[in-house]
C-alpha cells in the first residue's frame, strides 16, 4: 500500500501518488476523488501514455525506412526509452491505486462485520 493519512478512528485512508514529483524531487501525494488535482493526474498519464504510443509509431516508421541514419536511430532510442519509462510509471501507479482500493474496501468490509458482531 502506498502512503496514508491516518483517520481518528486509526484506520488508513490511502492516498494517490501523483505522475509528477514535489519541487525537491520527493513523491507528490493527494487524496483520492474527484477533485480538480485527481483529474489533473488523470490528464497526465493520459497524456503520458499517448505520448508514448506515438513515439513507438515514429520509431517503427524510422525502422523501416532505408535510408534512415545513425543519429536518427539513436534519437528513436532515447525516445523510446523515455516512453517506456513513462509508460511503465504509469502503469506502477495504477497498480497502486488498485492495491489501495483493495485494502480500503477489506477494511470497510472488516469494519461493517464487526459492527454487526461478525468479527
Amino acid at each position: 500500500m502506498s502512503q496514508c493519512i491516518y483517520r481518528p478512528d486509526g484506520s488508513c485512508e490511502p492516498l494517490r501518488e501523483l505522475p509528477w514529483q514535489e519541487a525537491d524531487g520527493r513523491p507528490a501525494y493527494t487524496t483520492y476523488g474527484n477533485g480538480m488535482v485527481n483529474a489533473l493526474a488523470d490528464t497526465h498519464e493520459e497524456t503520458l501514455l499517448a505520448t508514448a504510443r506515438e513515439d513507438a509509431v515514429r520509431a517503427r516508421e524510422l525502422v523501416r525506412d532505408p535510408a534512415v541514419s545513425p543519429a536518427e536511430l539513436l534519437f528513436a532510442v532515447r525516445t523510446l526509452v523515455h516512453a517506456v519509462r513513462s509508460a511503465t510509471r504509469v502503469a506502477d501507479l495504477r497498480g497502486h491505486r488498485i492495491d489501495d482500493l483493495l485494502h480500503e474496501a477489506a477494511f470497510r468490509l472488516h469494519r461493517s462485520g464487526a459492527a454487526r458482531g461478525g468479527g
